[in-house]
């Protein structure tokens, strides 16, 4: 079970992988990523605990997908096991 969010940034893919416990804190998420995102990366692949509900569900993600997209990141949102 993870209770943190990982990042980790390879060239230019940022992979963000969010803990199982939910709502995670997404203004600490998006500070995180901010850091991140100044070293270039212009892809991310977020993923999910596969008992979370849709994308579309959850008004933090939107936001979160939302706010990455308007950096000029290519996202994708998976659910961890896919």
């Amino acid at each position: 079970m993870r209770l943190a969010t990982e990042i980790s940034c390879e060239g230019p893919y940022l992979r963000v992988v969010l803990p199982d416990v939910l709502p995670p804190d997404w203004e600490a998420i998006q500070r995180d990523l901010e850091s991140e995102i100044q070293e270039g990366p212009s892809r991310v692949m977020l993923i999910a605990a596969p008992t979370a509900g849709s994308v579309h569900d959850d008004p933090g993600l939107v936001d979160l997908v939302g706010w990455l997209q308007a950096s000029g990141l290519d996202v994708v949102v998976l659910r961890d096991g896919d």
